[in-house]
């Protein structure tokens, strides 16, 4: 179980631990959905699902069928000593980079995007259904392994850092469109060029 008190390596290591399981799961309950609802062409259904895993962490799933494909896409949260914490990895390989959102950027996504949400789960589930695409691109070097990033999504941009030697992006602050200003509105184009080349693009692949 991930507590407060553990250690960035302790915290990826419960992560790598847990992830198959629930891709696994989520993979199975969007197939049992599939079959039970049998979307029709232009159809398609989305369900949340939690999960208090073996390990006593807890899970929220994002599960979408239609009726070609199924997607799925998961995040872990806790509660650390600032408040509500997510955490996901969006590659393919266990040795990607995790994100991991901070109290704070959960504080701004909801406040700035004027959700107006109480539940944690509920400013999860509007986080999950509204950003599908993470587009990262380093700043600049602010100490030894360690880079500011600017990440475009969905719904806005992430401000945060990249640890290069923990594999860590910290996403720490959330900023609608209309807050970015001149220079950021510069870096949010260079990123949508980019957004189709798949360079630095993380989706949350079949697992959206």
């Amino acid at each position: 179980m991930i507590v407060p008190s553990m250690n960035f390596e302790e915290i990826r290591k419960e992560l790598q631990k847990e992830l198959p399981i629930m891709l696994r799961k989520a993979g199975y309950v969007a197939d049992d959905l599939a079959k039970a609802l049998k979307p029709k062409r232009d159809e398609q259904y989305v369900r949340y699902f939690d999960y208090l895993s073996k390990y006593k962490n807890k899970w929220i799933y994002r599960v979408l069928v239609t009726k070609k494909r199924n997607y799925f896409s998961v995040l872990l949260y806790d509660y650390d000593y600032k408040g509500l914490r997510g955490l996901t990895m969006m590659g393919e390989s266990l040795d990607d980079y995790i994100f991991m959102f901070t109290s704070h950027f959960f504080k701004r996504y909801n406040e700035r995007r004027k959700l107006n949400l109480i539940k944690p789960n509920d400013i999860l589930k509007a986080f999950m259904e509204d950003n599908l695409t993470f587009e990262v691109l380093p700043l600049e070097d602010i100490a030894p392994n360690m880079e500011s990033i600017f990440c475009i999504t969905n719904t806005g941009t992430i401000l945060g850092t990249a640890d290069t030697k923990l594999k860590l992006y910290r996403m720490n602050t959330f900023l609608t469109n209309d807050m970015l200003h001149k220079d950021q509105t510069k870096i949010a184009a260079q990123l949508m060029e980019e957004f189709n080349s798949e360079r630095l693009h993380y989706s949350v692949p079949d697992f959206i």
